[in-house]
Formats: structure tokens, C-alpha cells, sequence
């Protein structure tokens, strides 16, 4: 396949995994710390007394969701774009970090998150591309 043509096939199925793996651990989340009954999560209002009374460990699973999310979906764009390819998987780490930001100005969170959650992102898509490229790499015979 053509270098380009795996460049933009890591970098959708690097997006698809990502959200996809962070949505899966944020519903783990809400099995573990369901949210009241009742809430309505179209409710801007709702959703900001929601975030402001969450328990601790109810915004870790999301900054764990982040975390695993971005190093799945980075390491798999990396994988499919090959050896000493790193454009793919800098794309999905950068857009999903987007994504993570936008989140955060959406709605308020607390100071601690705020850090939490922009670490998680940044060292997910960090780790997944250089985990991802000692993969390729010994793949490769290199």
C-alpha cells in the first residue's frame, strides 16, 4: 500500500480505536460510580453539578479512559503506518487531545483533573507511539 494510503488508514482506525477504547473505560467508570438517577446528561447545568460533586475516582476512570484511548489508537496508527513512521500517530495523539481540551473548556472540571487529564493525554500518545515503533521496529528486523 501506497505510504500515504497508510498514513491515512492508521490515522482513522488510530481515531476509531481511541474513541472507542475511552468510551469503553468511561462506561467501566459509570458501572463503578453510576450517575444519579434521573440525571439529565443534555442538561448543561445537570452536567456541571454532576462534575462538580463526582467522586475522585469517578473523573480517574475518565482520565484513565484518556490515557488508554490515546495509547491505543496511537500505537495502532503507528503500526499500520510502518517502520520510521510517526505522522499517523502524532495526528490521532493531537486530535484526540483536541478533543480532550475541548471537553475541558466545555464544561468546568476541577484544577486537579484539568492537570490529570492533559497528562493522561499527552503520555498516552506519547507512549503508544514510541511502544508502537520498538514494535514495528523489531518487526522490521531493525
Amino acid at each position: 500500500m501506497h505510504p500515504v494510503g497508510r498514513r491515512v488508514l492508521g490515522t482513522a482506525a488510530g481515531l476509531l480505536v481511541g474513541m472507542v477504547v475511552i468510551g469503553a473505560v468511561e462506561r467501566i467508570g459509570h458501572l463503578v460510580y453510576p450517575p444519579p438517577p434521573g440525571i439529565d446528561l443534555h442538561d448543561r447545568a445537570a452536567l456541571e453539578k454532576l462534575i462538580a460533586e463526582a467522586p475522585a475516582g469517578a473523573l480517574m476512570f475518565v482520565a484513565c479512559a484518556w490515557l488508554c484511548g490515546t495509547l491505543a489508537g496511537t500505537a495502532l496508527a503507528r503500526t499500520i503506518e510502518g517502520p520510521g513512521r510517526t505522522i499517523a500517530a502524532v495526528l490521532v495523539g493531537v486530535l484526540l487531545l483536541l478533543a480532550g481540551i475541548a471537553n475541558l473548556l466545555m464544561l468546568p472540571h476541577p484544577a486537579w483533573f484539568v492537570a490529570v487529564g492533559l497528562a493522561a493525554l499527552v503520555a498516552g500518545g506519547l507512549g503508544g507511539t514510541l511502544v508502537a515503533g520498538r514494535f514495528v521496529a523489531r518487526r522490521a528486523g531493525n
